[in-house]
């Protein structure tokens, strides 16, 4: 028995396992497209940005001649070992990858691009090297080249970052050589500073800055002050080394600077401001735990987050554990922001899955490595993407539909990840990551099981069958009358194998289920067997939902839909629905829904008016602004009655509706009946309402009834069933208040006391509220209209004229009752000039009064208020 037990709780440790996986699989976004883009040689991309017209521009660098998707030929020389320089190559692509346009910019020299901006005129500022020097070219929208310059310090130069800024013109960040002094080592190593320059639009230069002497800088970025935050990093063969930062302002000045230390060596390779005016840093770490970094690390991406005061707020060293053969590092490149929050991290590994990293490398070379992390610096999730050999990521950013673009090198064929051959040589690769589907869905999923996407009658989208596992087997007929349901496609299809599972994704909590079923085979025409040839099982979350279920026999024959409900909780994220063998055949389920437990909303309404009427000699006056109204019930003279009108504008899907009113029994603490009944009639005024004039009163149904005793407390009365009827008509609901033979007093809305009447209505705001499947064509028909039918001219005498509401599609009937529920007979509807306007005459000497005119079709049916004078 213990064997057992140990092998039972073995595979549901494992199951849990795969569920976790699974649901961090959704989190991940997932590729829309992906672009190989190169010309005949070597070609290497630097950055890639979405332009303001929804494509990309791509910047790199590139030796390559006329060719693939190269216009013009190369422009460099070669350097003394024989090796083709490099030229600027910009390419423009659509939204969707396609190509729109390239341009080449070259000299003799080796011309590395680094950086590149959308200018706000729609051109484009280019940022590298040529010949040691920074050489910035400007290029309006079309590619054109407006300008270009080159800015030297004399040494040598290598531009890092150019970035416009606030005032029209740009700023440069690089490094600059320092020269050796004269007792330098000969063989020492190259040390270098920061070197900033600040240019106007036209590139004109009005100021440079050296700072940061042995420093290199890797990054630079605009802060919201207008001015400008850079890190950089000891050369490698420095001994230690962490991440420095120097902050700027405007015009130049160095406000501060700010060391981020362990133990050995960092290099930091992004920097920005986060919205809290505080600082990311992404970059890579190599040495022990100890000073600002708490984990150890080898070649690890190192993640650094400081508050607006620059202390550390949290750091994360995400690693994948060392391998003593190897060293092989994780190589970090860029960061981006997500909408979120959170931060996605761009680099680079071949490492195999372990500690952060899920996945394997693809072939052991190099890929991009992504991971996800949240505002506290807690990953999310990772996704490794490569081709067959080696891709070099070097850019990231986010997109307008809240997407990523990656940019990077490669040399890969088409596979894996990749759906191109390399162009010749090394191509610039692009790939579109979709929006992140991190947080998981709570409007409604549905999944045609076994088909393909699928919009029903009321524009309720299913999409092509996904999220199952296990044995996968469709079972299909090419026709035939799904009877229920207008949307036989969904019931044609279906899965049905000996085993299998949906593992859905869904915000933890109570979601309801629907299952569609129908049997199109046993019992179906030209088929044999009916009843009992399938029996199956349904689990859901674990739990036995369904046992020998029979589709036949619950839905009375064959060709006929039919569907379960389900209320499921759902506490780890992922809804589980097991279907298994049970004692004839195979499972079969045609479709899913998997829907959010309805979404209220509470909106309290208080009076537009309220008045109390008494009877006898009281009966022709009005009391309509005292702060107090009674109720009580008897003599003529006794007579009192409450009157309360709402106007409840917009209100639609009403769950519950409760009339509240604050008071007491004047007279004892015994607890005597108040009751609310609906009023039809909502044309009385507060100021002009009496005993007299006062409408009358539709019977209050048990449920709008409550006690009320001594103290002083709201009493609540359902009023839910007379609000629906008017919220769908003339959207103001009045009541009526009536009690006993002792006297009630409550509050009015003038009470300076407060303490007023109110309507409090609940509704469902549950986005794409759901129907099921068989009453599709009554929704669609309700769905195109919001419309009640109109009646006119109201108040009427010997007729009305009836404008159909188009949700109606079928004959309609007419039935006329009054308050008292008597019926009437109404004359022979005549169409009038079109088939939606019906005149109706009334039947005569009808007394003068409120009616209902009932307007019933195989749609849907309404309840219309007639008012009826002499």
């Amino acid at each position: 028995m213990k064997n057992t037990l140990r092998l039972k709780l073995f595979v549901k440790s494992l199951l849990a396992l795969v569920v976790f996986v699974q649901a961090n699989v959704y989190a991940q976004p997932v590729i829309q497209w992906d672009k190989t883009i190169g010309g005949t040689n070597n070609d290497a991309l630097s950055q890639v940005l979405q332009t303001a017209d929804g494509g990309y521009i791509l910047g790199g660098n590139s030796n390559s001649d006329a060719g693939g998707d190269k216009t013009e030929n190369y422009r460099g020389g070669y350097d003394p070992d024989g090796n083709r320089n490099g030229d600027y190559w910009i390419v423009k692509i659509a939204a969707d990858g396609t190509k729109q346009w390239d341009k080449t910019f070259g000299t003799v020299h080796d011309d590395q691009l680094n950086s590149m901006q959308q200018t706000a005129d729609g051109g484009y500022i280019l940022g590298g090297s040529s010949n040691s020097d920074y050489w910035i070219i400007k290029l309006d929208a079309n590619g054109t080249k407006q300008w270009e310059k080159t800015y030297d310090k004399g040494s040598s130069e290598k531009l890092t970052v150019v970035r416009p800024t606030y005032d029209g013109g740009f700023i440069l960040g690089g490094s600059s050589r320092i020269p050796p002094k004269p007792n330098d080592f000969p063989l020492a190593d190259a040390r270098y500073e920061f070197w900033i320059v600040k240019i106007t639009a036209d590139g004109t230069k009005l100021w440079e800055k050296a700072l940061a002497q042995t420093f290199t800088l890797t990054c630079l970025n605009l802060t919201e002050d207008g001015g400008y935050i850079m890190g950089g990093y000891r050369g490698i063969q420095q001994s230690s080394g962490g991440y420095y930062l120097v902050k700027l302002a405007a015009n130049g000045t160095q406000q501060w600077t700010r060391t981020v230390e362990g133990t050995g060596y960092a290099e930091i390779r992004d920097v920005q401001q986060t919205p809290d005016r505080g600082f990311i840093l992404g970059g890579w770490s190599d040495q022990d735990a100890g000073g600002d970094q708490k984990e150890v690390s080898r070649g690890d991406y190192w993640i650094v987050k400081l508050n607006p005061d620059r202390d550390i707020e949290w750091e994360n060293v995400i690693a994948v554990p060392e391998d003593e053969n190897s060293n092989v590092r994780e190589e970090f490149q860029k960061l981006a922001q997500s909408p979120d929050g959170g931060y996605l991290l761009l680099g680079n590994s071949r490492e195999p899955a372990g500690g952060d990293k899920t996945e394997n490398s693809i072939n052991g070379s190099f890929d991009f490595w992504i991971v996800k992390i949240d505002a506290g610096g807690n990953v999310l999730w990772d996704k490794t993407i490569g081709g067959s050999e080696g891709e070099f990521a070097a850019s990231i950013s986010t997109t307008f539909d809240g997407g990523y673009i990656l940019g990077s090198t490669s040399n890969s064929n088409a596979g894996y990840n990749k759906s191109a051959d390399s162009k010749g040589g090394i191509d610039y690769w692009i790939v579109k990551l979709a929006p992140e589907s991190s947080s998981l869905p709570s409007a409604p999923i549905r999944i045609n099981a076994g088909g393909q996407a699928f919009t029903t009658a009321t524009k309720k989208l299913f999409s092509a069958d996904k999220y199952y596992s296990g044995i996968n087997r469709i079972s299909s007929v090419a026709s035939g009358d799904i009877l229920n349901t207008s949307n036989d496609v969904l019931y044609q299809s279906a899965r049905c194998s000996p085993s299998f599972s949906y593992n859905v994704p869904v915000p933890n909590g109570e979601v309801t289920v629907y299952l569609h079923f129908a049997e199109t085979y046993f019992g179906a025409p030209g088929k044999k067997g009916g009843k009992g040839s399938r029996q199956f099982h349904v689990n859901m979350e674990g739990v036995r939902k369904l046992t020998n279920y029979d589709i036949f026999d619950k839905a009375g024959r064959a060709m006929l839909a039919t569907a379960e409900i389900f209320t499921v909780n759902v506490t780890d994220g992922m809804l589980n629905i097991d279907f298994l063998t049970g004692a004839a055949d195979l499972p079969r389920i045609s479709a899913i829904e998997v829907l959010p437990i309805p979404k209220l909303r509470t909106q309290t309404f208080t009076p537009e008016a309220d008045a109390m009427v008494r009877g006898g000699t009281y009966q022709d006056q009005n009391f309509g602004l005292d702060p107090l109204m009674d109720v009580k019930n008897g003599h003529i003279e006794l007579q009192r009655r409450s009157y309360l009108r709402f106007a409840i504008p917009g209100v639609q899907n009403i769950k519950s509706a409760k009339l509240r009113v604050y008071g007491h029994n004047h007279e004892s603490s015994v607890a005597y009946v108040l009751a609310a009944g609906g009023v039809l009639d909502d044309t009385w005024t507060e100021t002009g309402i009496t005993y007299s004039n006062a409408p009358s009163i539709l019977n209050a149904p048990k449920e709008a009834r409550t006690s009320v005793r001594g103290e002083w407390a709201y009493a609540e009365l359902d009023v839910t069933e007379f609000v629906k009827t008017q919220a769908a008509g003339d959207q103001v609901a009045s009541f009526a208040l009536n009690g006993a033979a002792q006297r009630m007093v409550f509050h009015t809305k003038e009470n300076p006391s407060g303490f007023a009447p109110q309507l409090v209505i609940v509704t469902d705001i549950t986005t794409n509220s759901v129907t099921r499947l068989g009453n599709d064509n009554q929704e669609a028909s309700k769905t195109k209209t919001g419309l009640s039918s109109v009646i006119y001219p109201n108040p009427a005498k010997d007729h009305i004229m009836l404008e159909v509401s188009s949700g109606h599609t079928s004959e309609v009937d007419l039935e006329l009752t009054n308050v008292a529920g008597s019926q009437f007979q109404l004359q022979r509807p005549v169409i009038e000039d079109n088939s939606t306007r019906l005149k109706v005459g009334l039947p005569g000497q009808l007394p003068a009064g409120m009616y209902l005119l009932k307007v019933q079709s195989s749609e849907f049916s309404e309840v219309l208020k007639v008012l009826v004078t002499e």
